[in-house]
């Protein structure tokens, strides 16, 4: 009996219950390539995961650029393929005041997603972008809002 009610109460209760409308893959919400977009997390509220696509009409690299804007935040990130396999993934620590920025090789056009989980720290807006290609030669840009 008591293993039964150790198992009842490991399970919990949904981890994205407040996540939203775009808490898991299959609800993704659209993002315009080359363009910043900005939402939040926060592991304190339950709003943990953001699910994102973008449509790429050729293979090639897509960059993805994240910036939180709470300086103890730690995010991880991930690229998914339309199939949901993982392609790539990138952490943004606690204390990293850097914008973070990685580059993934895409074999074929189509759907790629985009995971942006937080992992730890206090709650933060973000902002976000995908572009394809290298991105900035220069560094990582960041939005000017």
């Amino acid at each position: 009996m008591a293993l039964l009610l150790g198992a009842t109460v490991g399970c919990g209760a949904d981890p994205e219950a407040n996540s939203g409308a775009d808490a898991y893959r299959n609800q993704a919400a659209a993002m315009p390539l080359d363009e910043w977009i900005t939402d939040d997390l926060s592991l304190d509220d339950g709003d943990r995961t953001d699910w994102r696509f973008v449509d790429l009409a050729s293979d090639g690299k897509l960059t993805v650029q994240f910036h939180a804007d709470e300086k103890s935040t730690s995010v991880q990130l991930g690229v998914y393929d339309r199939y949901g396999q993982p392609l790539a993934s990138a952490q943004h620590p606690s204390g990293r005041t850097e914008p973070v920025s990685f580059t993934v090789p895409i074999s074929a056009p189509g759907r790629v997603f985009i995971k942006v989980q937080a992992t730890g720290g206090a709650s933060s807006s973000y902002t976000l972008r995908a572009t394809q290609g290298e991105g900035d030669k220069g560094g990582v840009d960041t939005p000017d809002f």
